[in-house]
């Protein structure tokens, strides 16, 4: 039995090449030697890859900074302008002329939020001043606001915080064994 030429080059190729002389000398052939199997390529298993750490989320209280910062500047500078006009007012109490009054409503303007108006009532008791009254009425509705950012300043808020992935460094070495050689790799922790 002949053997066509393009199947004896693929024979060839593939290694059969005593069956294609054979077949081309009429020859029975002989039998083929047992092959072992083919060996079935394997995945090396990769290295363990550390459990991460549990992450406990928690809260923690902050102060609002900016409402806490605008209520104290805000308290702090209208205070400050007050202790002066007290200043002022015990020290020319009797410049002008006598004062019964002058060092009462000192005392009164450094009262915080009411002393304006208890000041401005003093003065004018029956309101015919409604500038003196405006500006009173002004300067306590500007340190009520003060205190009430303040509060909110201090009592803040909780925000989450998670702890646990600080510690461990951002970059470790991991060992990767392959089939044939090991190697290194990089574990990057975002």
């Amino acid at each position: 039995m002949a053997i066509r030429p393009g199947v004896r080059i693929a024979l060839l190729l593939l290694g059969l090449g005593a069956r294609a002389r054979a077949g081309e000398a009429g020859e029975a052939s002989p039998a083929p030697a047992a092959m072992p199997p083919a060996p079935v390529p394997q995945i090396a298993p990769a290295a363990p890859t550390p459990e991460p750490l549990a992450t406990e989320i928690t809260t923690v209280h902050e102060a609002r900074r900016l409402p806490l910062g605008l209520g104290l500047g805000t308290l702090g500078i209208s205070y400050a302008v007050k202790l002066l006009g007290s200043l002022v007012l015990v020290g020319t109490a009797n410049v002008d002329g006598p004062c019964n009054r002058c060092r009462q409503e000192a005392g009164e303007l450094l009262i915080p939020i009411a002393g304006p108006l208890l000041v401005a009532n003093a003065e004018d008791p029956n309101g015919h001043s409604s500038t003196g009254w405006a500006v009173a009425a002004a300067w306590s509705v500007a340190e009520a606001t003060a205190v009430t950012l303040t509060i909110i300043g201090i009592i803040g808020h909780d925000v989450p915080a998670q702890r646990g992935r600080p510690s461990s460094p951002p970059v470790t070495l991991v060992p990767a064994v392959t089939r044939g050689r090991g190697a290194l790799a990089l574990n990057v922790a975002w």
